[in-house]
Parts: structure tokens; C-alpha cells; sequence
């Protein structure tokens, strides 16, 4: 099977599914909801356990706790996964779109569909992968993936 869309070859480029057959891309290209927003549109809210899975295709998207900002996210990061996998609050952050953005959006039953579908993104989301998570590179811990180009800080 090839990837027949534009959006199934972005999909199929981002770190978490680049293990996945065309396949599984052309299933999780079904299971998610591509998002638009709006600068300032808050995604997450501090100490709010999260229902949904994120994968930031464009745009930024800003990781703040209380005002200060800690962590900017740029395509190819993604978060709300701690909280999914353990069930309880794992989100220590609010988290913003600061310019217009597209994500991913997987629900809680979307996400571990996504699991039970593609092994290789769950061996990722519980094992961890080798850019670890923001959690050791931000004091304080972030429940986040990101990028090389994310940017911690100010």
C-alpha cells in the first residue's frame, strides 16, 4: 500500500510515525481530527487532566505555567500522552497556540486505538525515544515531546 495523500506523506514524516507502514498512516490519517486555531486559542489548561492527544503540524504552540512560558512547540511535537497512558493529571502546563496553528488531534478512544494499531508509535509513547521527553531538559517537568527546534525559555 503507498500513502496516497499530501497529508498521509506529512504524517508519515513526523519522528513518532515514521515507523509505521502505509498502512498504519492511512489508519491514523482517520482516526485523527486535523485542527485549525487561532493565535491565543489555549489547548490545555494547568492542572487539568487532558482528554486528547496532540501532534502540532504547524504554527507553535506555547507551554506556560502560570504566565511564564517554558517551552515553545514546533511541527513534529507532541503532548498529552503521560496523562492518557496514567490516567490522572500529568499536565503541569497550559499550553497556547501563539501564532495560527494546525494540529492533530487524537481523543482518548482515538489514542489508544492509535496504540493498539501501530506498535511502533506505542513502543515510543511508553518506552520513550531517544530526544526524551521535555520533562529532563525543563525543570519542572513537561509532559511533552519536542523537537530539535523547540526552544525552551523565554
Amino acid at each position: 500500500m503507498r500513502l496516497r495523500t499530501p497529508q498521509q506523506r506529512r504524517l508519515a514524516a513526523i519522528d513518532l510515525f515514521v515507523g509505521c507502514t502505509a498502512a498504519q498512516i492511512t489508519a491514523l490519517d482517520r482516526l485523527g481530527t486535523e485542527v485549525a486555531l487561532a493565535e491565543s486559542t489555549t489547548l490545555c489548561r494547568e492542572a487539568v487532566t487532558p482528554a486528547q492527544f496532540v501532534v502540532v503540524l504547524s504554527g507553535r504552540v506555547q507551554l506556560r505555567r502560570g504566565e511564564q512560558h517554558v517551552l515553545t512547540l514546533t511541527p513534529g511535537a507532541w503532548f498529552g500522552h503521560v496523562a492518557l497512558l496514567a490516567g490522572a493529571p500529568a499536565e503541569h502546563v497550559s499550553a497556547v497556540a501563539v501564532v495560527p496553528t494546525r494540529v492533530l488531534v487524537f481523543s482518548r478512544r482515538e489514542f489508544f486505538s492509535m496504540l493498539a494499531g501501530a506498535p511502533t508509535v506505542a513502543a515510543t509513547l511508553r518506552a520513550g525515544e531517544s530526544a526524551r521527553v521535555a520533562a529532563e531538559a525543563v525543570p519542572g517537568g513537561v509532559e511533552a515531546h519536542f523537537v530539535p527546534s523547540a526552544t525552551a525559555g523565554a
